[in-house]
């Protein structure tokens, strides 16, 4: 009779059945309600088709097999989803305080809430880096013999009040968008942004765009990838973590962004436009 929904032996009572077989030179053959051997396992044995008539011969020939088996052999457990959680995926307790640690009056602006993660001291870093940045431009252009009309000699130093509304000027432009810098400067009805000519003149923002710095070239480490931004990555980490702890439970997710400029970090995925994620 066919061997069908039968169990399968391991290796090792294979292994020990075959043993047993060479000493008794017996034959010993499984019903089909019985064990079956894993052909994947054993590769060399093939269980009989005869039936055993003898129960007493039966249980003997299981016994012999059973007393092969590893000392360390596993058993099944019924599983337990609670006792899993508990023993198995243990996660480490939270024992953070969740929620916004700055005091906040109720009609808070979206203004002062901006202010406590950029700082006085993230603008006052621009300031100083830029200004730094711009002046040894403007030193190499003189001694190199630059044109009078040229555009880098009508810089002069920024302040923080001027940052502050460069960088909030480029906030609008992530939510106005156009497809050329100067066409924030139009004075066409149909295209103009009044907050961008009522603020700055063009040549002076793209001034500030050309030379705007957050680090010192000289202090910083050739193999930092994000040396450029390393000073201000710090300052913004440090700001997150004196303002606000997030619960437990958050979900983090990413975002790709259109670059097509020259770095090193930039991923080209051929479904997408190159970018930064």
């Amino acid at each position: 009779m066919a061997n069908q929904g039968a169990k399968k032996l391991c290796v090792d009572d294979i292994r020990g059945f075959l043993e047993r077989e060479n000493e008794s030179e017996s034959d010993f053959s499984l019903s089909e309600s019985e064990f079956e051997l894993d052909s994947s396992s054993s590769g060399a044995y093939e269980s009989s088709d005869e039936e055993l008539s003898d129960p007493v011969s039966l249980d003997s020939s299981l016994q012999n097999i059973s007393s092969h088996t590893p000392e360390h052999h596993f058993q099944w457990t019924k599983w337990d989803d609670n006792q899993a959680d508990e023993d198995m995926c243990a996660k480490p307790l939270f024992s953070g305080v969740a929620g916004i640690f700055v005091p906040l009056p109720s009609n808070v602006s979206p203004l002062q809430c901006f202010e406590l993660l950029f700082s006085d001291d993230f603008v006052q870093c621009i300031v100083i880096e830029t200004n730094t940045y711009a002046n040894k431009c403007l030193q190499d252009a003189q001694n190199s013999g630059v044109d009078s009309n040229a555009r880098i000699t009508l810089w002069h130093d920024a302040c923080e009040k001027e940052m502050r509304l460069f960088i909030a000027l480029i906030l609008a432009m992530g939510i106005i968008s156009m497809p050329e810098l100067k066409l924030y400067w139009t004075r066409e009805y149909l295209l103009q942004t009044p907050i961008s000519h009522e603020t700055f003149l063009l040549k002076r923002f793209q001034l500030l765009l050309r030379y705007l710095h957050f680090v010192n070239d000289e202090d910083t480490d050739n193999n930092d990838r994000l040396r450029k931004i390393r000073p201000l990555l710090e300052m913004l980490c440090t700001s997150f973590r004196k303002t606000c702890m997030p619960g437990q439970n958050i979900s983090v997710d990413e975002s790709l962004m259109l670059f097509k400029g020259r770095l090193l970090m930039k991923q080209y995925i051929p479904q997408r436009e190159p970018g930064l994620e």
